[in-house]
């Protein structure tokens, strides 16, 4: 028998990136150091309140209690067994969509990736390795686009871009509204034309307001874009030719003004296969929606789907009326259950969050929508978590719209030169002044014991390529770090010709989620955004380290939690990590 607790030994491990050592139970103190640290020994004792964290940490009790209580064998068989979910989600990291809580889904429904503005593209690693993850090993069936109204990064797609040049992390979402204004600028469809000549009189076109006509389209159209997208990959493409499973892709779009999901109509599926219908109401249509892209020179008709020459897949009638809803038929029941609980139990919320935005202040950098006049409604939190299935953030911590904006990614790694994480943090910190970050793994994360296993024999290719190069950095913790049940599970690896995944309660590999999530928060704390942050003092940002137990559903504080320089951290009151038995 063993105690490996904090504080029972210091967990240390040297990268090879850096020379400097992390400590986690004197935690993470880089040369000058421009932030302030939690200690094992005083992060509870701390007289400084939880800064709201306690919303959470509530809200992981009754999520414990309600699964216990509802559905009291759901984690252990999802723990056993395995996730095997059957819909891929695509969604915008905007506080007021989660997915779980809109959809109000069990764990183990959904995996999910979410960026600025639910965009799939080509070049982009992080939403490459989800789909790879999602269509390849787990074969979901149904990959759901959903947009929502209200959407920031398009209506900054419309609005005058801010001076050049932008520096630092937020060159990254310019990069992410990118490619929605040239859909602005490319589109053919009547409202969009028509905001786009009014815009062009004037000298400054300021943000949209939520119920233009040509703001809404530009939303649906980047919805369907992304359906396209998807559809004509090489992934799906590769997919749909060998015919391994039947996958269906859908374009949906949120009211946030009244918790309703709508369908677009834009379905595909493989050749020769009918499309399930789509339990949703239509989008209603007034005219045909057309717009062309420059850099196709296609034409994409939503009330005449989106035919490329000679489609590897298969449309659905406009009003989606193929077979079976195949499953899909749970999504729109848990949407009315969202609906109807949501309006007894916070009636203006949905309003509010409309009406206020997640956050509406005097901004330095006029990316996205700026109106100091609004009441001020922000999110508190800013969760970087794993697109696991069985993770979701809304879900676990039985959180209301409007509380996390949320990034989610395989095993939850925060890499300087990801965009996608890139964009969603600066926005989170410059634009909404978030409170915490919280990095986030669990305990049987895939992508941690994809790092632990022998990889795949060379030549590499297709959705293996873009897992691999995602996972590399955990590899490379595994590979160099210093802890010992990492060592000791490494020495024991060193010895076999093929190293299979671990089991879920391999110390060693407890061990390495635990230590990705402390590099996560070292990552987020050295990064420019955060030094710049705290060498202005323009608000107080703390970094925790948590890890989730998908065995029992709870959250567990890993007591490195940092802060800026000669501020408390406030008391983070989830539990610490229990000593390990074995």
């Amino acid at each position: 028998m063993r105690a490996q607790a904090f504080k029972a030994a210091l967990w240390l491990f040297s990268l090879s990136l850096t020379p400097q050592i992390y400590a986690v139970t004197t935690s993470y103190y880089p040369a000058s150091s421009p932030l302030n640290s939690s200690t094992l020994n005083n992060a509870t004792d701390s007289p400084t309140s939880s800064g709201n964290l306690d919303i959470l940490a509530t809200g992981n009790e009754f999520f414990r209690k309600e699964t216990a209580k509802t559905n009291p064998g759901l984690l252990r068989n999802l723990t056993v067994n395995g996730q095997h979910p059957p819909f891929m989600y695509l969604g915008c990291a905007d506080s007021r969509v989660s997915e779980g809580t809109i959809f109000n889904a069990k764990p183990g429904t959904l995996l999910v990736q979410r960026n600025i503005a639910n965009q799939f593209l080509s070049l982009d690693d992080d939403v490459q390795g989800v789909f790879s993850y999602a269509v390849a090993e787990l074969g979901v069936a149904h990959i759901i686009v959903m947009g929502h109204y209200g959407c920031g990064a398009v209506g900054a797609a419309i609005q005058t871009p801010p001076p050049t040049p932008v520096d630092g992390p937020r060159t990254a979402v310019r990069r992410f509204v990118a490619p929605i204004r040239e859909i602005y600028y490319a589109s053919n469809r009547t409202e969009i034309v028509k905001l786009r000549q009014r815009n062009e009189r004037l000298q400054h076109v300021d943000f949209p307001a939520f119920d233009e006509p040509g703001y809404r389209a530009l939303v649906e159209a980047n919805i369907e874009v992304n359906v396209r997208r998807i559809a004509e990959s090489s992934l799906i493409r590769n997919l749909y030719s060998t015919r391994g499973h039947d996958l269906f892709i859908h374009g949906f779009v949120y009211d946030i003004s009244d918790g309703r999901v709508y369908n677009l109509g834009v379905s595909v599926g493989p050749p020769g296969v009918e499309v399930p219908s789509v339990p949703f109401p239509l989008v209603s249509v007034s005219a045909i929606w057309l717009f062309s892209l420059s850099i196709t020179g296609r034409v994409y008709a939503v009330t005449t789907p989106y035919h490329p020459e000679s489609p590897p897949f298969q449309f659905s009638p406009l009003g989606g009326a193929g077979g079976s809803s195949s499953g899909l038929g749970m999504l729109a029941v848990g949407n009315e259950i969202f609906r109807t609980e949501i309006a007894i139990t916070d009636p203006g919320l949905l309003t509010n969050l409309t009406v206020n935005g997640q956050r509406q202040l005097i901004s330095r950098f006029h990316i996205l929508p700026i109106d100091s006049t609004r009441w001020h409604l922000d999110p508190q939190f800013l969760y970087l978590g794993c697109s696991d299935s069985r993770v979701s953030a809304g879900t676990i911590f039985n959180a209301k719209p409007g509380t996390l904006f949320v990034q989610r990614n395989i095993a939850n790694q925060f890499l300087n030169l990801d965009d996608d994480v890139q964009a969603v943090f600066s926005y989170a910190v410059d634009e909404l002044g978030v409170s915490h970050i919280i990095v986030m793994g669990h305990y049987g994360c895939g992508g941690v014991a994809a790092a632990i296993a022998t990889p795949p024999s060379p030549p590499i290719e297709g959705p293996d390529t873009a897992i691999q190069n995602w996972i590399s950095s955990i590899r490379e913790i595994y590979n160099t770090s210093n802890r010992t049940e990492i060592v000791q599970l490494r020495q024991k690896n060193a010895h076999l010709q093929h190293v299979d995944p671990p089991p879920f309660n391999d110390p060693g590999y407890r061990a390495l989620i635990e230590e990705n999530v402390v590099t996560g928060v070292r990552r987020i704390a050295e990064s420019s955004l955060i030094r710049n942050l705290y060498s202005t003092r323009e608000h107080d940002l703390f970094i925790h380290g948590f890890v989730y137990d998908i065995s029992n559903g709870r959250v567990y504080n890993l007591g490195v939690s940092v802060g800026p320089p000669g501020v408390q951290i406030p008391v983070v009151p989830f539990p610490r990590v229990p000593a390990v038995h074995h």
